[in-house]
């Protein structure tokens, strides 16, 4: 995909060029599910076993203690939902953010007044701070519930509360549209 903004014909302080590259949506939340969730975990189980002497496959780490994709994909979905509702937290996230922000509330009524979706704040509004020390974020409280020995606690937690909101690329393509549209 390519958004050009201007002609930009190598004219000094020609108008700039955003130029989005983006991946198969469904591919690349795969890819974040397995090098930002799947790997890491079973790589941080593995070593604490290796300190008592007990050694096992990735398998078993996969069986026992790693949520499924489908899963995770699934409750992310219920909590978009919720947040993506005419009105809600996504929306008004977005607002309250930037609402002291002279573009933004430019942008907000130009896209109100065109009939275009709302601006949206994805990471910030939807998927909030710790339910509890196993419940990192309220979209995998029912996992937790439904499977007590699976892990969810990852480092990059960010990466991974996101596998299909960071696949929904146009979203963010909104904000710069919004942002850089007298360029385009």
């Amino acid at each position: 995909m390519e958004t050009r903004a201007g002609n930009g014909e190598g004219q000094p302080g020609g108008s700039p060029k955003i130029i989005t590259i983006v991946r198969s949506p469904l591919e690349r939340s795969w890819s974040s599910y397995k090098y930002n969730y799947q790997k890491p975990l079973i790589a941080d189980l593995r070593k604490k076993d290796e300190l008592e002497n007990k050694h096992f496959s990735d398998e078993y780490y996969k069986n026992e203690y790693v949520f499924e994709f489908e899963d995770m994909v699934a409750a992310e979905l219920k909590q978009l939902k919720k947040c993506l509702t005419p009105g809600g937290p996504g929306e008004q996230g977005a607002r309250h953010l930037y609402e002291t922000t002279d573009w933004a509330q430019a942008a907000f009524k130009r896209t109100e007044a065109e009939g275009r979706p709302p601006l949206v704040t994805l990471d910030i509004s939807c998927y909030g701070g710790e339910v509890s020390k196993d419940v990192p974020r309220r979209q995998w409280q029912d996992l937790v519930e439904r499977y007590p020995n699976k892990v969810i606690n990852v480092q990059n937690l960010h990466t991974v509360q996101s596998l299909v909101v960071r696949s929904l690329y146009t979203l963010p393509v909104e904000w710069w549209y919004a942002l850089y549209r007298k360029f385009l």
